[in-house]
């Protein structure tokens, strides 16, 4: 079937003891019936029977062909200690087709964090990812995917690593593009990352700063049979430089240049 959702939103709330409003929602309270059967004295159980063994239900499987479309939509998430993230402007438009033909999905919103300057997110993906109602293997996984971040305050990220243990303040704004291409014989993924005007400080730099007057991370690389094939890998700034061409790993730890 198709679905439209024009202007939904949605607000998601995560409580102390871990549970959110929509568990809270769906957790339905005990009836009268129950309640009553429950308050009743009930007879002894019989003797316990051994029974054959049955075989496991083979997985279900469902078939679905659909589509979605959401326009101008607003997503908020909140938490103890942590800022409400945001997804405002959100269109998303989505092809499903478990049967085995194609899935695609078109994603665009802006993200933020708290009372910080919300940034563009992109996502595009397209592939064959179900057969006969099924998820295929990751093996036989088919497709190609797109992401995009663009004009992301760093200083949002500060209260998510604190969470995380990593006492790091970072200031800056980032621009980020990732690739990545399925097939069965492997995956290709590229990578590159641009930070504006970076800076860190914090404990876990035992209070120095770090002011690079830029920071630009690229990556290219093939993951096939356990093992990865490094294209490209560099990291420059002002302050440190690496390059890496070449390099392979067997999968094991070991590292190879060709």
């Amino acid at each position: 079937g198709d679905v439209t959702l024009p202007g939904l939103r949605g607000k998601l709330v995560t409580y102390s003891d871990g549970t959110t409003n929509l568990s809270r929602a769906l957790h339905a309270a005990p009836t009268a019936t129950n309640a009553t059967a429950k308050s009743s004295p009930t007879a002894a159980p019989p003797p316990a029977t051994r029974t054959a063994a049955t075989p496991s239900a083979p997985a279900k499987s469902y078939l679905i062909h659909g589509t979605l479309d959401a326009q101008d939509c607003q997503l908020t998430w909140s938490a103890p200690d942590a800022p409400t993230l945001t997804l405002s402007k959100l269109n998303a438009k989505a092809l499903l087709d478990t049967s085995g033909g194609a899935n695609a999905l078109q994603l665009s919103a802006q993200a933020a964090s708290g009372n910080h300057l919300p940034a563009a997110v992109a996502v595009n993906l397209t592939g064959a990812f179900f057969q006969n109602g099924r998820l295929k293997p990751l093996t036989q996984l088919t497709g190609t995917g797109t992401a995009s971040l663009h004009g992301l305050d760093l200083a949002a990220l500060s209260p998510m690593l604190q969470a995380a243990g990593f006492h790091l303040q970072c200031t800056g704004t980032a621009d980020a593009e990732l690739n990545l291409a399925n097939n069965p014989t492997g995956e290709n993924l590229t990578l590159t990352l641009n930070v504006a005007s970076p800076a860190f400080t914090g404990a876990a730099l035992q209070g120095d700063t770090l002011h690079p007057d830029k920071l630009a991370v690229a990556l290219d690389a093939d993951l096939a049979g356990g093992g990865i094939t490094l294209h490209k890998c560099s990291l420059d700034s002002n302050l440190a430089s690496l390059k890496l061409t070449g390099a392979k790993t067997n999968g094991v730890g070991c590292i190879s240049w060709r």
